[in-house]
């Protein structure tokens, strides 16, 4: 007999759309230096470093408009905290009588982002390797 309901029940439901989740992510991206081969060449680094979950995708891009100014934000901070390293860096080698290429280069400035998802991503952040 449970057999019965338990193939009415499904039945009943097959035409039913399955539940929807959507995801808005704040994501942190960066250029990292990947060699000094033909002239130096970047890769991009990423990360998810905030998310919420909703129910419908409407809701979600509503998110994403409260929190886009956040994102900019978090990137200009980026960019003059990398601005910062940078000067940093050279006024030690200046400092010391060495040239600039003395230190490794640098990565890029964090960069952020938001997006609406229907699963959280993951990143494959592994050093591409130089062909």
């Amino acid at each position: 007999m449970a057999s019965y309901y338990n193939e009415a029940f499904h039945e009943a439901l097959d035409e039913v759309q399955e539940p929807q989740r959507w995801f808005l992510c704040l994501i942190r991206t960066c250029q990292a230096y990947g060699g000094p081969e033909e002239g130096g060449w970047w890769y991009t680094v990423a990360e998810v470093v905030a998310f919420r979950e909703y129910a419908t995708q409407q809701e979600a891009e509503a998110g994403k408009a409260r929190v886009t100014a956040l994102a900019d934000e978090y990137s200009e901070g980026g960019r003059r905290r990398h601005g910062d390293q940078c000067l940093r860096e050279m006024e030690w080698c200046e400092e010391r009588g060495l040239e600039a290429d003395y230190l490794p280069e640098p990565d890029g400035p964090d960069q952020y982002e938001v997006a609406v998802y229907q699963e959280v991503p993951t990143f494959d952040n592994r050093k591409p390797q130089y062909c």
